[in-house]
């Protein structure tokens, strides 16, 4: 199978199966912009009419990531960085999103190789890092603890 922009104007789909095999039926115009599995149809390791199983996503991980890509096609009239990120705060606030989920997101992305999902996601996290004054705030807000031998901390 070859993945043209011709691709969009008929729509075609591609079969997605998640860890708990759950199908996602996604457009081939969205698997565009998920490298591992556009490469994997690129290459013809898998024919369109098979389930493409993804065993390290959820469900529901998986649908914020098609989301995710629509609302990037939707926008792609080359969207600056600052607009991917609001798009992606709107993306957690639609979901009730914590840092868990942007962790999970961010796993699925680099799995999937969804770089504009990892850019903006990676960007948010960032943008969370820099707002924490101290170490221990960051520890406190990603729960993470501390091991650092007390002997070596300096406060």
């Amino acid at each position: 199978m070859s993945l043209t922009p011709d691709d969009c104007e008929e729509p075609k789909f591609v079969q997605l199966k998640t860890c708990e095999g759950f199908i996602h039926d996604v457009e081939t115009c969205l698997v565009e912009q998920m490298g591992t599995v556009r490469d994997m149809l690129l290459l013809e390791c898998s024919d369109s009419t098979d389930v493409i199983p993804l065993a390290k996503i959820e469900w529901w991980i998986m649908k914020m990531v098609i989301h995710w890509c629509r609302l990037v096609q939707d926008n792609s009239a080359q969207k600056e960085a600052r607009d991917r990120s609001s798009m992606f705060i709107e993306l957690l606030e639609e979901a009730k999103g914590d840092d868990e989920v942007v962790f999970q997101l961010l796993l699925a992305a680099n799995y999937l190789n969804v770089e504009s999902l990892l850019d903006a996601g990676t960007q948010y996290l960032a943008d969370a890092i820099t707002t924490c004054g101290s170490a221990e705030e960051i520890r406190n807000r990603f729960n993470l603890q501390n091991d650092i031998p007390s002997d070596e901390y300096e406060p």
